[in-house]
């Protein structure tokens, strides 16, 4: 077994990870009422300053193009629903628990850009194929958790985490190839192993364990070709950077992962309307992730880094 998971076993070092059980516990907490109104799902909303936050920026994005902006919670609940809502509770919670201090000069509001970008393509990719058990939410999930190791990596090997970032960075690497040069696994087999271990559904540990290698997952394993995809897009159009510096060429339709999907999967559109689309999306996908993510600016007094939630990026 790989040093690092052996260490990740033992319980002192379990104990220095956060937990996602509280995140899970959130996810239903607006919307798990049926008969809750809009009104009520607001105002519990409204005790989370960085959900509202976020939820109001996201309302109001360019990403969909309102004519009239959004000022209230309960309007932002109606326009955006419940789908999305659970979606953006997972994503300020992830965030909010799963950031590690910074040590060795990587920008982890990049790391959550691109991570956020990843799980919208997973999301709107997975809605475009005909499938058994078509579960956007876990599709999101599972695009916004992939990289998950790489927290995993930084929390409990700081140094090894230096060590694969600049060596990423010298020789334009891919991350899992660095990793594999001082660790002996990588981020997809830890954070695999780390989201089976904090009861995430197995669809979405499945799905993060093999995002580069889909066809190695037990079952579903079109979502961790949707993931591929997705991560595929994200890093082609440089929303955020999770610390992957190997180049991107191509198109998206061009890789293994999107042919397995169209070879097993009918489309619901026609391939030529789908990846318009698609392509169309990724064109303004910044926007949606910047009201997430908001970018930060250098404080002119102190010249660090600055950025408010509630300032515009």
């Amino acid at each position: 077994m790989p040093a690092l998971r052996k260490r990740l076993e033992k319980e002192s070092s379990v104990g220095h990870l956060p937990t996602l059980k509280g995140i899970l516990k959130k996810l239903g907490a607006y919307t798990s009422d049926p008969k809750a109104t809009i009104a009520q799902i607001g105002q519990e909303i409204s005790r989370d300053p960085s959900l509202s936050v976020r939820l109001l920026r996201m309302a109001n994005s360019a990403y969909y193009a309102r004519p009239e902006p959004v000022v209230d919670i309960d309007e932002a609940v109606l326009f955006l629903g419940v789908e999305q809502l659970r979606m953006l509770s997972m994503t300020t919670h992830c965030v909010e628990v799963l950031s590690p201090q910074d040590r060795s000069g990587f920008v982890w509001e990049d790391f959550w850009r691109h991570c956020i970008a990843t799980a919208q393509f997973s999301c709107s990719l997975g809605k475009r194929f005909k499938r058994a058990k078509n579960n956007p939410e876990l599709d999101y999930m599972s695009g916004l958790l992939h990289d998950v190791g790489k927290l995993v990596i930084a929390m409990l090997s700081p140094e090894g985490f230096g060590f694969v970032i600049s060596k990423a960075r010298a020789e334009n690497l891919s991350f899992h190839q660095a990793e594999r040069l001082y660790f002996d696994t990588d981020h997809g087999a830890l954070g695999g192993w780390y989201l089976e271990r904090q009861n995430v559904p197995p669809a979405v540990y499945e799905a993060v364990r093999c995002h580069h290698n889909w066809k190695l997952a037990v079952k579903d394993q079109e979502i961790g070709a949707i993931v591929n995809v997705a991560d595929f897009l994200a890093r082609l159009h440089q929303v955020g950077c999770s610390g992957n510096m190997e180049p991107v060429q191509g198109f998206f339709t061009e890789t293994p992962a999107w042919n397995f999907l169209v070879e097993n999967f009918e489309l619901k559109e026609d391939v030529l309307v789908v990846t318009n689309q698609i392509q169309e999306e990724a064109q303004k996908i910044g926007t949606l992730v910047d009201s997430l993510m908001p970018r930060k600016r250098a404080d002119p007094a102190t010249g660090n880094g600055a950025a408010s939630l509630g300032d515009p990026s």
